[in-house]
Parts: C-alpha cells; structure tokens; sequence
C-alpha cells in the first residue's frame, strides 16, 4: 500500500507548504490529499484555496493529488454550478482524481456525476 497524507492550508503559509512537500517527496510520500481544510471560528475569508494547494504542490514535486468533491454541494458554496466550477480549478491546477464526501441520496450523486461528464465535455 502507498502512504498518503492529507495536508490542508489554513493556518500555515505557502512557505511552510513548500517545505513540508518537499521533507513528504523526501520522504518518499508521492499521494497527497489536498484539502483546505475548516476555518477557525471568526475567520475571515481564507488566504488559500484547495485549487491553490494542489498548485503549490504540483510546483514543488509531480505529486499524485487527490481533492474533495461534493456531491450534495459545499456548504459554502453559492450555487451547485459555483461548486462545480470550484472543482474544475483543481483538477485544473493538477489534481489527479476527486473523493466525494459523504452522501445519502444516490440521485444526487448520479446527478453530480453527470453536471461533471458535461462539465468536461463542454
């Protein structure tokens, strides 16, 4: 089995991401999970973005990058459409694959699924 983290970037700056890319690639990690991970409570808007992780990453070594995906559409995004743009960039910024989160209505994921066929098809 290959070894994997998972590594967000909320409270650590691109600096600190780079190095701890670099000592993960060292260290023969080739498979990260690229999350932004949860706001402390009373945060602002976030300086960085999953899709700008996954580009900082794709900078520093060819990593293998899996992102989250959401089927029942991200809490904070604003529309489904916002949400399936949000995931594009990542796939644009170099990610390898999506993980769905959780969900509980198959229909909405097979609906998901197919706004991403057409996504990629359009």
């Amino acid at each position: 089995m290959r070894p994997r983290r998972t590594l967000t970037c909320i409270d650590a700056t691109r600096d600190e991401l780079r190095t701890i890319a670099r000592d993960y690639w060292n260290n023969g990690i080739r498979h990260i999970v690229a999350l932004r991970g949860d706001l402390p409570p009373g945060s602002g808007k976030p300086e960085m973005y999953a899709a700008d992780l996954v580009g900082l990453l794709k900078e520093v070594a060819d990593f293998d990058i899996s992102v989250a995906a959401y089927p029942e559409v991200h809490p904070e995004a604003k529309s489904a459409q916002a949400d399936l743009l949000n995931l594009k960039r990542k796939v644009d910024a170099g990610a390898n694959r999506a993980i769905t989160q959780f969900f509980f209505d198959v229909e909405s994921y097979l609906r998901f699924r197919d706004r991403c066929v057409s996504a990629v098809s359009t």
